[in-house]
C-alpha cells in the first residue's frame, strides 16, 4: 500500500496476517449478503463495513460469527432502504454506507453500542 499523507493508513496485508480468519469471515458475510440482495458494494465500501470488525480485533475482542452475520444483514437491508444518489445501478457506495449506519445508528452491534455517560 502507498504511504498516506500523515502516514496513517490500514496496512490490509499485516491486518491479514494478524486477522486473517475473522476478516475473511466478515468479508464472506459480506458476499453472502450481496448476492442474497442481488447488490454490488464498490471496494471502497467493503472496505468501509471491514474497519469497525478490523478496530474490534485489534483490541483483542472476539465477534461471534452470528453477531458479523446480523450485522451485515441489518447493514445490507438499511443500504437497500437508502440508496445514495452517487451510487449507480445495483452497486452501492462507501457513502451508502455511511447512509447505512446513520440510518440504524446504535443498533448495529459492533459498529455502535450503548451511549455510556
Amino acid at each position: 500500500m502507498p504511504n498516506s499523507i500523515l502516514g496513517r493508513a490500514v496496512d490490509w496485508d499485516l491486518a491479514y496476517e494478524k486477522h486473517g480468519p475473522e476478516l475473511r469471515f466478515v468479508e464472506m458475510a459480506i458476499a453472502i449478503e450481496e448476492e442474497n440482495h442481488a447488490l454490488s458494494l464498490t471496494p471502497a465500501a467493503v472496505e468501509l463495513l471491514l474497519l469497525p470488525f478490523l478496530e474490534e480485533f485489534e483490541r483483542n475482542e472476539t465477534i461471534a460469527e452470528e453477531t458479523v452475520k446480523h450485522t451485515i444483514r441489518q447493514v445490507m437491508e438499511e443500504l437497500i432502504a437508502t440508496r445514495d444518489s452517487r451510487d449507480y445501478g445495483q452497486t452501492r457506495s462507501a457513502f451508502s454506507v455511511i447512509r447505512a449506519w446513520w440510518g440504524r445508528w446504535c443498533d448495529i452491534p459492533p459498529i455502535c453500542r450503548p451511549v455510556q455517560r
